[in-house]
């Protein structure tokens, strides 16, 4: 049976190439990104709006994927922002942006995926601290 995948993050990097890699290994892959409109299209990977700061629209791109394929087998929370330059430089809100997105960002998916998965099986991996 093929194997169904959400990765969040998919606008490039990692999560780009580990959702072009799935897809060419068999794998049916739903992308999520915080603007769809700017992912490089993908033969196999369907694209979710999904920006892990938001509850609602975590909840609302599992839901899809859940009514499109009927189940999601493995999550990967490789959505991520960066910042580049000396810690002293960076803001207040600069910095709590990075921590929304790299460390609690994992939450909403991976709490509505556990929801689905007390019925069934299904694995995450998670680029972040522990989630």
């Amino acid at each position: 049976m093929q194997k169904t995948v959400l990765i969040t993050g998919i606008s490039s990097g990692i999560g780009a190439a580990t959702a072009d890699a799935l897809a060419q290994a068999g794998y049916r892959v739903f992308g999520g990104a915080r603007n769809p409109a700017n992912v490089r299209p993908t033969l196999g990977v369907e694209v979710v709006a999904m920006d892990v700061c938001d509850d609602t629209q975590v909840r609302f791109a599992v839901e899809h994927v859940l009514e499109k394929a009927g189940r999601i087998d493995i999550v990967i929370n490789n959505a991520g922002v960066s910042l580049v330059g000396p810690v002293e430089a960076a803001s207040d809100g600069e910095a709590q942006a990075l921590f929304d997105t790299n460390l609690f960002g994992a939450c909403p998916s991976s709490k509505h995926l556990a929801q689905s998965w007390y019925v069934g099986n299904g694995d995450m991996a998670s680029s972040g601290f522990g989630f």
